[in-house]
């Protein structure tokens, strides 16, 4: 599920880029796709802070009163559906599953952070979004495995919290009470890979203006990335990460490179 809020070239590409890959995948391991394009919560409270808040109220929405499992993913997901395992298999019913922060690993995180240890950074970071520093860990909430006992959760998280400009929208206060009551099961980190955190893993020099727009090494560079994960997620907003997103090279091209893999590793 996902919920489309914005101009309408976000919903086209979402359309046209993003969800062939989501067909793929549900097809493949029987899910069906709910894409609702307003929000939940109509109110002025809930059109004053990001769309993204949205997420916390899905099992609100009528379309998915009969599922038993639902899993949420940001409109800025590719999938790769010839790699990706059933998610759902991989998270028990009573847990939520997310990927941690701490699953990228520490050479990593040490990049981003400037120098800082996943300690340190977490810490800071829920101080500056006003909450507590005992929880020692959080993640993107852009791809969560989720059942209808977690809506209960997900509606205090809505209602208790506001958005500032450091709480990264609802993904801090939703982190914090998800891995403060235990209740996230850790997903293995293909399952929300940030486009950006392969840049300045594999390919850092996409930092520099000369390559990020440079069609034909950043379409080398993404697809080898698409190729190595499952949910690439092409997180904010810029045109450049847009741009990458439509680089990725998805339908029979794709799937026949995978199958002239599998028959070469079969010999």
């Amino acid at each position: 599920m996902t919920v489309l809020i914005g101009p309408p070239d976000y919903r086209k590409t979402w359309e046209d880029v993003a969800r062939p890959s989501w067909d793929a995948y549900g097809r493949r391991h029987g899910y069906d796709i709910v894409a609702i394009d307003g929000y939940l919560d109509a109110s002025e409270r809930g059109r004053g802070r990001s769309p993204n808040w949205q997420k916390l109220l899905i099992f609100e929405h009528p379309r998915v009163a009969d599922y038993a499992r639902v899993v949420w993913v940001d409109s800025d997901v590719l999938i790769n559906p010839y790699q990706a395992p059933c998610i759902v298999s991989r998270c028990p019913p009573d847990r939520v599953g997310l990927v941690p922060t701490r699953a990228y690993g520490e050479r990593l995180h040490l990049k981003l952070r400037m120098g800082r240890s996943i300690e340190d950074a977490t810490a800071d970071t829920y101080r500056r979004a006003g909450l507590s520093e005992d929880v020692k860990d959080w993640a993107n909430t852009g791809v969560m495995a989720l059942s209808p006992a977690h809506a209960t959760v997900l509606r205090h998280v809505y209602d208790s919290f506001e958005e500032t400009p450091h709480t990264a929208k609802e993904e801090l206060p939703l982190s914090h009470v998800l891995f403060g009551r235990d209740l996230v099961a850790p997903l293995d980190p293909r399952f929300n890979w940030p486009w950006t955190y392969r840049i300045v893993e594999h390919y850092p020099f996409l930092l520099f203006d000369e390559f990020r727009t440079d069609s034909k090494v950043a379409a080398l560079c993404v697809n080898a990335a698409w190729a190595n994960a499952w949910f690439l997620h092409f997180t904010n907003d810029q045109p450049s990460t847009r741009h990458h997103m439509r680089l990725v090279v998805q339908g029979p091209r794709q799937r026949d490179a995978y199958t002239a893999i599998a028959r070469a590793f079969a010999r």
